[in-house]
């Protein structure tokens, strides 16, 4: 299942299109140049960056509601998405920056902490 983090970052191009994305991510529509920073899915790892596609096969989730929109089932966790860019450039800044910040308030790398997870 896809979870839209309540503390998501946001890339400086998609902030006046941010509600937009976010419907868009909850359709499942295609995005074209769509990156999701992600909460990491393997020991080791502080963040993930990936193509917003890669996220269709899972069902979103919005805070506590769910938008049921089930396709393949996996064996993959939750994905949490903490952050939005438009091109990979614009997702390693703003990961870079949620990193940062992660580390300017709690001292740690510890990112589900910092999320609630």
């Amino acid at each position: 299942m896809v979870i839209i983090s309540d503390r998501l970052y946001v890339g400086a191009s998609m902030e006046n299109i941010k509600k937009d994305v976010i419907k868009g991510l909850k359709k499942r529509q295609f995005q074209p140049g769509l990156y999701c920073i992600t909460l990491p899915q393997e020991d080791g790892n502080i963040l993930d960056i990936r193509r917003a596609i890669t996220l269709r096969d899972y069902t979103v989730k919005a805070g506590k509601f769910s938008f049921g929109l089930r396709f393949k089932k996996s064996a993959v966790d939750d994905i949490i998405v903490v952050g939005i860019a438009l091109g990979r450039s614009e997702a390693v800044d703003l990961a870079s920056q949620i990193v940062q910040d992660i580390y300017n308030n709690t001292n740690t790398f510890d990112t589900r902490n910092y999320f609630g997870y």
